[in-house]
């Protein structure tokens, strides 16, 4: 006696495909990529903008959206960047070794911010392909979609391991973190 349950039925074939080929089942898958897209760019362009701003705010441009500050707010900040007092040499000494620490972790967050935009940037291709089950963008497109793709999914994971390296020599050895993580962000631009 043949395992029912194993076997799909061509009744329950035909079923499944009209499932997929109805206009709310589409209208649904579209609607859901469209809510990954935008929460997606708002998201990352939000993250490179603040990373963008803290890097401005640390060679004293202010933050980055400060055209949006009304004109006091503009003033305060001008205000605090220009007339800090400077730090003693003790503190310089430690802060040196902490902003070199956040700096690479900003750096880190911005490659992979980037590398996250360029795959939303093909969201819209992969949601073509799959209504139309095709490729009508021909073959260059073709190649430099699944290349870029690819591309995205290797350096993603070769920046999240790189940061992890960058973490772990930071917390393994305290005393000399600036030489051996430059040493690791250095070589880690070299491969990329």
């Amino acid at each position: 006696m043949p395992n029912n349950s194993t076997n799909l039925s061509d009744s329950d074939n035909n079923n499944l495909v009209t499932i997929f080929e109805t206009k709310k089942f589409w209208s649904f898958i579209t609607f859901c990529y469209c809510v990954v897209f935008l929460v997606g760019i708002v998201g990352n362009l939000w993250s490179i903008c603040s990373i963008i701003g803290s890097f401005m705010q640390n060679h004293g441009e202010g933050v980055c959206f400060r055209f949006l500050l009304p004109k006091s707010e503009r003033i305060k900040i001008f205000n605090d960047v220009a007339y800090k007092k400077p730090p003693s040499k003790n503190s310089l000494a430690k802060k040196s070794n902490q902003n070199l620490m956040s700096k690479n972790l900003l750096l880190y967050n911005l490659a992979l911010n980037l590398s996250d935009l360029c795959v939303l940037s093909n969201v819209f291709l992969l949601l073509t392909e799959s209504y139309l089950e095709r490729w009508p963008f021909g073959v260059g497109l073709c190649k430099f979609y699944w290349t870029l793709e690819n591309a995205n999914k290797i350096v993603s994971k070769f920046i999240l391991t790189a940061m992890s390296l960058d973490r772990f020599v930071s917390m393994f050895w305290m005393k000399k973190p600036q030489s051996l993580t430059s040493l690791t962000v250095s070589s880690c631009s070299h491969v990329t």
